[in-house]
């Protein structure tokens, strides 16, 4: 049985949309990285401390599971 057009369409539309997703995330996970690890560089400084990764890293885990939590709390919707 051959698709129609339309289900074609639908079909790459989704595909699209899935991709379009994953690279947010991932751009979003890469942005908080940098900017804890552009914080930490600052923090160093100031303190003449050395660059350290528990940081970043650290600080990148927890932003991304707030994010998670807000998301399963709100249902996946911010709307009110």
């Amino acid at each position: 049985m051959k698709r129609s057009g339309l289900e074609k369409a639908v079909r790459k539309v989704r595909l699209a949309a899935a991709l379009l997703t994953a690279v947010a995330v991932i751009a979003t996970v890469a942005f908080f990285f940098l900017m804890f690890c552009l914080t930490e560089l600052f923090i160093n400084l100031f303190t003449g401390g050395w660059f350290s990764w528990v940081f970043p890293c650290v600080a990148t885990a927890m932003a991304i599971l707030a994010l998670l939590a807000l998301a399963i709390v709100t249902g996946g919707s911010y709307e009110r």
